[in-house]
This record gives structure tokens, C-alpha cells and sequence, in this order.
């Protein structure tokens, strides 16, 4: 048989994603573009009086990002200006009722004052997990050594969303005791496959390669999602061919369910590809990969 006729083969039996999921998508993104257009043309106090309190909860998010936007952009101001209008723009969203809210406010806002830090510490309790996690990652961010029991005390939950943020989070943190409990855990196997993946994948970003080979045979088995999980962490850790031969094992060898991710991966979160959920997505991802493995710019952003 020929090899090329096999992947070939291999590609053309791919089944995209229901038609449903991209439909979804895509009306998410219109509505957003939408209400993007409509805000761009407001004035900066215009901005501000949605974000103070515009009935609509889709409009505030974005008009918070157009003012970041602006205030970043702004010409003629020094960094520490515009890093001081930046704090007192996002400091008192640190907490606000709106997850998205609170989330851009926490991920962006310079954690200088201690009353910020403060109000980032007390969203640990936000309602709304993602906040919560948002919260840890900022905190580990400043090193702040408060953050570690919270951290223990995620990491050994029965809950496996609180234990990757934990992960994540033990991870950025950086110290020796972070260190120790993630390798602990990887050694004695994780909880499971995933879990050790996730282990391995956050060591790998420590400088620690001792879940390398684990997460190179996982890929290389080319089944289901952490399949692609450990293919693309070892294509992250270093924007390698190496790497980005995993991602093309998968498209030409994997399981649907791992097809369907890695084109994912690719055409929506890397290129933001309109074909990421049709059938025509998994040739544009392989057309991708073969071009970066030709290119010398390894990173994930569209070829030009």
C-alpha cells in the first residue's frame, strides 16, 4: 500500500463536529461583533457609563476591553501613566457581580496596591469558579506565599477542575514546596492519565522533562483528547518539528475524536480558521503544519 494513500485515506474519512456546534460559534461571534461595532463608536465617557451599568450583560465585557484597548494604545502617554489609568480603571471591578468582568479586571489590573490584592485574595470566593481561578493564577503570578494552602487544599480536592487550576497555579507560583507537591503527585502516577498529563505538562513548563516520554507516548497513541493534549504541550514547550510532527500524527493517524480536537486546536484557537468545524478543516490544519515545518517560524500564528 502507499503511505500517502493510506493518510489520505485516513483524512477523507474524517467526521467533523456536528454542524450544530459551528452554528453556535459562529452566532456567538456575530452577536459579539455586533455589539463591538456598535460600542467602537462611543466615546471613551460613553464607555465608561455602559460599563458602570448597561442592562444588556454582553455589552459591559466588551466595553470594558475597548477601554483597555484604548488605554493601552494611547499615544503620548508614558507607561506609568497609562499603567495608573489602567489601575484605576480595572480596580474596582476586582470583585464585580459580572464573571467576565471581574475575570479581565483580575487577569489585566497591575497588583501594586495591597487593597488590590486584597480584593483579588477575597475573589478566591467569587461565586463563579473561573473567577476563582482567575483569582489563584494572579496571585501566583506576585508570588504572593498566602496563595499556597488554598492551593493544597484545591490540588487535593475531589474535584478535578479546582486541582488543575491548582496545578497551574503551583506551577506559576514557582517555589521549591510548589515544585515538590506537583512531582510528588506525578511520581506516584496522578490520578489517572489525564491528571498525570496535566502533571507532566506543568513540570515541563518548570524546566522538569521527567513526564517528557510519558506525554510523547501518549501522543504518539493518537486517541482521544490527551492525545492531543501532550502533543501540543510538547510542541509549546519549544516550537519544534518534533513537535509539530505530533500534531501531524494525529491529524493523518488519530481517532476521530482526537482529529476533531487537533483541527480544533489549529483552525479555531490557532488561525481562527472559518473551515475549523467543517470537514475541510483537517486538510487546513495539515496544509498548516506542513508549512510550519517548512518555515523557520515555528509559532502558532497564521502563515502569511
Amino acid at each position: 500500500m502507499n503511505p500517502e494513500m493510506d493518510k489520505a485515506n485516513s483524512m477523507n474519512n474524517y467526521i467533523p463536529p456536528d454542524p450544530s456546534v459551528g452554528d453556535a460559534v459562529r452566532h456567538r461571534n456575530d452577536a459579539l461583533r455586533a455589539i463591538h461595532n456598535r460600542l467602537g463608536l462611543l466615546s471613551d465617557e460613553e464607555l465608561r457609563s455602559v460599563l458602570a451599568g448597561d442592562p444588556d450583560p454582553a455589552s459591559r465585557p466588551v466595553a470594558l476591553g475597548l477601554l483597555f484597548s484604548r488605554l493601552a494604545k494611547a499615544a503620548g502617554r508614558t507607561p506609568d501613566t497609562r499603567n495608573a489609568r489602567l489601575v484605576e480603571l480595572l480596580g474596582g471591578l476586582l470583585n464585580d457581580p459580572h464573571p467576565d468582568i471581574a475575570k479581565s479586571a483580575i487577569r489585566h489590573c497591575r497588583l501594586t496596591y495591597e487593597r488590590h490584592i486584597e480584593a483579588v485574595r477575597a475573589a478566591l470566593d467569587h461565586p463563579e469558579n473561573r473567577v476563582q481561578a482567575e483569582a489563584a493564577i494572579a496571585l501566583a503570578k506576585i508570588k504572593d506565599a498566602k496563595i499556597f494552602d488554598t492551593l493544597q487544599q484545591w490540588f487535593d480536592r475531589d474535584e478535578q477542575g479546582f486541582r488543575n487550576v491548582a496545578i497551574e497555579a503551583l506551577k506559576t507560583l514557582g517555589t521549591d514546596e510548589a515544585r515538590d507537591t506537583l512531582i510528588e503527585s506525578y511520581e506516584k502516577g496522578g490520578r489517572n492519565e489525564g491528571d498525570k498529563a496535566v502533571l507532566a505538562n506543568a513540570l515541563l513548563r518548570m524546566g522538569d522533562e521527567r513526564g517528557v516520554n510519558f506525554l510523547n507516548s501518549l501522543a504518539i497513541r493518537a486517541q482521544g483528547r490527551w492525545s492531543v493534549f501532550a502533543a501540543t504541550a510538547l510542541y509549546i514547550a519549544n516550537y519544534s518539528d518534533a513537535g509539530l510532527r505530533l500534531l501531524l500524527h494525529i491529524l493523518e493517524n488519530g481517532d476521530n475524536e482526537a482529529k476533531q480536537r487537533m483541527v480544533n486546536q489549529i483552525c479555531y484557537n490557532w488561525i481562527h480558521s472559518p473551515h475549523a468545524f467543517t470537514g475541510e478543516g483537517i486538510h487546513e490544519a495539515r496544509r498548516w503544519v506542513q508549512g510550519k515545518l517548512k518555515s523557520p517560524n515555528k509559532y502558532p500564528i497564521p502563515l502569511t
